[in-house]
């Protein structure tokens, strides 16, 4: 193991070649399950080793950008190795285990090669267009490397990128991030020994084109020789989760609080992830009942950001708060003046890409997270997005998340509310219960605006993104669309 971490390319110059090496030449370990075949690290060797070759036939330089369009497959790590061997910039697309072509699917496939300026698409689906097959073993579908022609691109090779990964648009489009064989390297050696994997059996159910699936999830597990089973439904049905947990004993499992919350409302869910021996659990802040639960458990939290290739926080394993992000581990990390979360350090990625090329981040300056946050004797606490922070004409500032957990709190009967501001300042509360309807005197302490709207809406006007947070943006548009709704107060 400390040969594997030593020999990570954290320095100008090096390469993946020595850690490859080590962990895939000859070794029955990382395992890797999938639904119908089980490969081990030796036949993943092998398998690299076709697709170089196929690679070096068609004459690709180092720098070339690689679109990889493949579900979590042993096609996938292949190709994913291939490119690091060999020094390409690999994008990942997410794409699902049972995705099927359709004209959608074309589509953002088509965006995503442009977006990515991509050089070569590899894919298991038949397209209109170029682009190179997977046959169903996981290797080139073409028999004749030179038969490809490589598309034209805007931009000039880059081969500082390592991989291209697009941020999850949490708040706001997604973007495509520029991540460097350092900033991915530097991630591993820290987190690593900090996560202590060593040979457990973890359950894959996170995306691979994801920085948390592919960095936290997948290459931890995979530098740490560990047995992993990838989930048939990626995660989003419980009793798959569960009967993989139970059939292949699996003692550790990364995931969103979404999952958790579904695991919970499971019969045998609490108990299942109480025998659990480890995981992180990342992509949003956890509720107060969450955690209490959590305590229970060896999970740890962990908060990043693709711009962090991601690593920025972890917790202790079963320290747990509500909202709790963790401390810092490989690099540094501050609040601002403003109370905005900043991380300094070599997980730095290079940049913001696009088809106008690579819009650098400055490597020797703190990186401002967008996020609000408190510092803590055991760690920090996330308490919202610095876009929802909203100054009031009095000079005050309003945090909207911190409002609308306040109310929650306050109100059990309350399920979901959402603070809005409209472009002419008026301030909107919308709120779904079951069971109470909200009145204006209880809650004017807590919002310090006047006027402002209050209304009931169906809960299934509010809509939530993958990792179990409220999507703002397509919430309001619901809302906003959505006419003589609820109990106007």
């Amino acid at each position: 193991m400390d040969k594997i971490l030593s020999s990570l390319p954290t320095n100008p110059g090096e390469s993946w070649k020595k850690s490859i090496y080590l962990t895939l030449k000859d070794k029955p370990y990382p395992i890797f399950i999938f639904k119908n075949t089980i490969v081990p690290a030796a036949s993943v060797w092998s398998g690299m080793r076709v697709w170089v070759d196929f690679f070096r036939s068609m004459g690709l330089n180092k720098g070339t950008r690689i679109l990889l369009s493949l579900p979590p497959s042993p096609g996938f790590l292949y190709i994913f190795f291939a490119s690091f061997w060999e020094g390409f910039s690999l994008a990942i697309q997410t794409v699902p285990n049972k995705a099927t072509y359709n004209t959608e699917t074309e589509k953002s496939l088509i965006h995503d090669y442009e977006e990515t300026d991509s050089h070569i698409l590899i894919s298991n689906m038949n397209f209109s267009f170029n682009f190179l097959l997977v046959n169903s073993s996981g290797l080139p579908g073409e028999k004749n490397p030179k038969s490809l022609s490589l598309r034209k691109t805007k931009n000039p090779l880059n081969s500082e990128i390592r991989l291209l990964l697009k941020t999850s648009g949490s708040s706001g489009n997604g973007k495509w991030v520029a991540l460097s064989d350092r900033s991915i390297a530097s991630v591993l050696q820290s987190h690593i020994p900090e996560l202590d994997v060593y040979q457990k059996r973890v359950l894959s159910i996170l995306p691979w084109g994801h920085a948390f699936g592919l960095v936290i999830d997948l290459l931890v597990a995979i530098f740490s020789r560990c047995e992993i089973v990838r989930d048939k439904s990626d995660g989003k049905n419980i009793k798959s989760i569960l009967d993989n947990i139970n059939n292949f004993s699996i003692n550790y499992l990364c995931c969103v609080p979404k999952t958790i919350q579904d695991l919970m409302s499971h019969p045998i869910g609490e108990k299942t992830l109480k025998n659990l021996k480890g995981g992180v659990i990342g992509g949003a802040p956890v509720s107060e009942k969450m955690a209490y639960f959590l305590k229970k458990t060896q999970f740890r939290v962990g908060y990043g950001q693709t711009e962090a290739s991601p690593g920025i926080l972890l917790g202790k394993q079963g320290v747990w708060e509500e909202r709790f992000i963790g401390y810092p581990v490989g690099c540094e990390a501050r609040l601002s003046d403003s109370d905005e979360l900043e991380f300094f350090g070599k997980n730095i990625a290079l940049g913001y890409w696009s088809t106008q090329g690579l819009e650098s981040f400055p490597q020797n300056e703190w990186q401002k997270t967008g996020d609000l946050a408190q510092k803590k004797s055991f760690g920090y606490v996330f308490m919202g997005r610095k876009d929802d922070r909203i100054k009031l004409p009095n000079g005050y500032f309003l945090d909207l998340e911190t409002v609308e957990r306040k109310i929650i709190n306050e109100f059990s009967g309350i399920e979901t509310i959402m603070l809005y501001f409209t472009k002419e300042g008026t301030l909107c509360i919308y709120y779904s219960s079951d069971t109470i309807h909200l009145e204006r005197d209880k809650i004017k302490d807590m919002i310090k605006v006047n006027p402002y709207k209050l209304e009931m809406i169906p809960k299934n006007r509010f809509y939530y993104n993958k990792k179990g947070s409220l999507n703002r943006k397509a919430t309001i548009d619901a809302i906003l669309n959505f006419q003589n709704t609820g109990l106007k107060l």
